[in-house]
This record gives C-alpha cells, structure tokens and sequence, in this order.
C-alpha cells in the first residue's frame, strides 16, 4: 500500500541515506526562501532602488561565474559529504552577518551574499554527486525528488517569509537567524549519509587538468553542450527578469490590497506550488519521454507564463500564472539534471555541472544588468513581458537544432 501512494518514489523511501539527504535539503531551504524575501525586502525598503536589488542578485549569482568551476574542481577532489557538511556550517554562521551589514549600509549585504552563495556552489554539485552514489538506479525520481523537497520548501518558507516581513517588521533579523538555524540542522543530518569518497586517480589530478577536463567533456559532448547553451542563452533571461524583478513587480504592479511584501512572497509561494506539481509530474514523465521534446515545451510554456505577468495587475491571476511557471520550471530542470548525470561520469561530475553553472551564471549576470537597468525607465510588468518574448522567440529558434530535440542519438564522448 505504502508503496502504491509513493508510485515512483518508493524504492527512495527506504533508502536512509537518501532520505536523510532530502530531509537536510528541505530543512535548509525554508531557511534560504525566509533570507531570500527578507533580504529583498531589507534593500528595497532602505533604498527603494530596484537597481540597487538588482545588485544583490548579482552579487548572488556572480559566484556561479567565478567561484564556480574552481569549486567543481576541489569537489571532485574531497568526501563530497565533509564537503556538504563544511559548507553548511559555514553558512550557518555567515548568514547572522547580513543584517548587521545591512544596518550600517546595503552596499555591505554584497560581498556578503556573494560569499554565501560560493558556499554554496561547493555544496550543489556535491550533492549532485552524492545522489549518484547513494541512489544510482533511481537518478531520474532522486532528482525529481530533490526537487519536491524544493518545493515543499517553498510552501513552508514563502509564507513564514511574509509573517516576518510584513509583521515582524522591526525586528527583520528574526530571518536571517532561522536561516543559520536550518544549515546547522541540515549539516546534523547530513552527518548520516555515508562517505562519499573520490577515486585516489581523482584527487590527485592537478588542479588547471581538473578544470579543464570538465570544460573538455561539455565542449566534446555536443548533445549536452547544445542543451546547455539553450538554457544559458533562452533560460536565463527569464529567470534573470523573475529573479531580480518580482519584487518591483510586485510592489508598482499589483493592486489587490495586499501589502506588497505579502504579494511578492506569495508570488514565490504560488512558484513553489508548481514546482511541487511539476516535481510529482516529473517524476513519472522524465526518463519516459524524450528528453529534447520535454524541455522545449516546458521552455515554452515557462516563457508563456511569466511573459503574461505583463498584462495583469490582478495579485490573483499572478499567482495563477507563477504556479504554470513553477511547474514547468521544474519539469525541465530534473530533466535537465537527469540528462546530465547520466551521460557525464561520476568522477567528472563536480567539474561538468560547475562548468555548466558557469555559462549560465555569465548570462544570467548580464541578463540581470540588462533589465534591471531597463526597470528603471520602463515598469517591472514590461520588462517581464519583454523577457519571456525573448525566451519564447530562442527556444523555438533552437528547436530546430537536431542535438536539441533528440539529443538521444547523440553518443557520450569516449
């Protein structure tokens, strides 16, 4: 019975490590969507400069360019659950700082941010590579599964982020002291999984023949390449003009009473929903059709629905709107990361994903210049109608290209 309502997940539901992993994951992004609005929030009121937020999510994302690779590479070297552990607890003490350095000057939250997120990009590819070791014959439902965790932490997060912002107004540091609270509980938990130790070949491997190996594998897999390119080029527009700008939009935008703190984390919330959708969706879809076709029409639809942001200013049909967006965010990724897990070797895994993160991350960056800057001569709702045209109009340009639609009949490199 147990295992007829978990359908696809319950091999994983008796998978210990596996669940330990997922729990610690849930447990540290509630904490990282409270920090997420609080901080928004914290720049916009002391500034009231979108471009200035725009700065934030710069600085968030510009380590994903830098950091990145250079991450990917000390990952593949080390225990990838030391590895977890560390950057968890490492956070969990930079995390206090932020309001203390908003107090004294918003410019200050920067390099804060921007330390906090290279943590994190340690993190992500060691539990990408963590996942392949403890749950290997299931990588399309952990994936999948990870990515439910996600969500639910969005329905738990978003909401506890609007009590704090809008109630708790005066004493904003309450979120960012839950957010050190859910690393170190997820850095507890992740005690539990078992070593993930790297090959002896691995952690010798110099450090520029480490980095560039990983470019090497992205550039001679072409299937995985083109994939990537499309989601840097079409993608990251969209989500950079989401990212940046919903909290604008929500504010100049929507005009059904709510306070614009509450709309902006209900926006959130209602992408949370979808993603939880989308998560249950993929789990039984991804693997089962192909994967080329999957991730255009998620694209599209994606595109579709945050594009239509523009013509309302209705805070019910937004949220309507963000929850289409969140479910097909969240079909493509895991069928994005599955594709990716199974044509890269364990080995390479650190470095592939931390390449692949850092071509997203240099469009993503320009892309949040682009139309933070035009956010400040036109309305946030233009410049997200704008940003989903343009993801629109990429993707069924690279629906043409073969390795994107069938990127099956293209062989892993040797």
């Amino acid at each position: 019975m147990g295992g007829s309502l978990l359908g696809p997940y319950a091999p994983l539901a008796v998978n210990r490590p596996f669940v330990a992993l997922w729990v610690a994951q849930a447990v540290s992004l509630v904490g990282d969507r409270v920090h997420q609005v609080a901080l928004a929030v914290m720049v916009l009121g002391l500034t009231g400069d979108p471009a200035l937020v725009g700065l934030v999510f710069v600085a968030a994302t510009l380590p994903r360019l830098l950091v990145g690779p250079i991450a990917g590479v000390y990952v593949d070297r080390y225990d990838r659950r030391i590895v977890m552990v560390a950057t968890d607890l490492a956070r969990a003490g930079l995390v206090l700082l932020v309001p203390v350095a908003a107090a004294a000057s918003p410019l200050l939250t920067l390099p804060l941010t921007f330390v906090i997120t290279s943590l994190g990009l340690a993190f992500r590819p060691a539990k990408l590579a963590a996942i392949a070791t403890i749950a290997p014959d299931h990588l399309g439902e952990a994936n999948a599964a990870v990515q439910v965790a996600d969500a639910l932490a969005d329905l738990a997060g978003y909401p506890i982020a609007a009590v704090v912002t809008v109630v708790l107004a005066p004493v904003l540091w309450v979120a960012f002291v839950l957010d050190s609270l859910s690393y170190a509980g997820s850095a507890v938990l992740l005690r539990r999984l078992p070593p993930c130790p790297v090959a002896a070949d691995d952690a010798r491997t110099p450090f520029v023949a480490g980095l560039l190996e990983g470019l090497r594998w992205l550039r001679l897999d072409r299937a995985l390449l083109e994939h990537t390119l499309l989601y840097a080029v079409a993608m990251q527009g969209m989500l950079a003009a989401g990212t940046s700008l919903l909290v604008v939009y929500a504010h100049d935008a929507l005009h059904d009473g709510f306070p614009y703190e509450a709309a902006y984390a209900g926006l959130l919330l209602a992408g949370g929903v979808g993603n939880l959708v989308g998560g249950v969706v993929a789990g039984g879809v991804v693997g089962r059709l192909a994967t080329g076709r999957l991730v255009l029409v998620m694209y599209v639809v994606h595109a579709g629905a945050i594009g239509a942001l523009a013509l309302t200013a209705s805070a019910t049909t937004a949220f309507l709107l963000m929850f289409v967006a969140g479910m097909a965010n969240l079909v493509w990724l895991v069928a994005f990361q599955t594709f990716t897990l199974t044509r890269v070797p364990h080995a390479l895994t650190g470095r592939v994903v931390a390449a692949i993160t850092a071509l997203a991350a240099a469009s993503m960056i320009a892309y949040i210049a682009l139309f933070s800057t035009l956010a400040t001569v036109l309305p946030a709702s233009a410049v997200l109608g704008i940003a989903g045209a343009y993801t629109l109009l990429a993707t069924m340009a690279a629906a043409g290209r073969r390795a994107i639609r069938r990127p099956d009949v293209f062989p892993v490199p040797a």
